[in-house]
């Protein structure tokens, strides 16, 4: 039987352009870290409008995803820098049914279900040095603050 658990990590972005430092701290029960998930909350400021695009258009309204920030972690065990991802504000998300009526849509057909992005690393890891940098200030102008949530999947070890 596996077990698993998990460690919230949270941080507020109140700054353009800001760098994040962070550091989790494993618990000794680990025997591996299995999985990490990212998301954001919105606090304060105003999200940016669609771009128009001028007369060509195509028969479906798709909209640019707002990247808004990366994140990398690392051990300073043998796995050192493990996981680098992006968190991207997805525009799309209440889009057009690609099935195009031909098949019952699921939740999977429009990501309405999350999946941590897999990874195996030894728990032997006492602590993981993470940084954050934002990037949403290349497409803001202006003030803004959101919170950055990171959720670290374990396997814990069997008693």
């Amino acid at each position: 039987m596996k077990r698993e658990s998990v460690i919230i990590s949270s941080f507020i972005i109140d700054n353009t352009k800001q760098v994040k430092h962070f550091q989790i701290r494993i618990p000794r029960e680990t025997k591996n870290i299995i999985g990490v998930e990212m998301g954001m909350i919105w606090l304060s400021g105003i999200i940016p409008p669609d771009p128009i695009i001028p007369d060509w258009k195509l028969p479906i309204n798709l909209r640019r995803n707002l990247f808004v920030g990366e994140v990398k972690l690392q051990s300073y065990e043998k796995a050192n820098m493990f996981y680098t991802g992006d968190l991207v504000i997805n525009k799309n998300i209440d889009a057009f049914d690609f099935t195009s009526g031909q098949f019952a849509a699921k939740n999977f057909t429009h990501q309405t279900v999350a999946n941590e992005d897999e990874i195996i690393v030894d728990g032997n890891s006492t602590i993981l040095q993470g940084v954050y940098k934002d990037k949403l200030s290349e497409i803001i102008d202006g003030n803004y603050k959101y919170k950055v949530n990171l959720y670290l999947w374990m396997e814990t070890k069997e008693n």
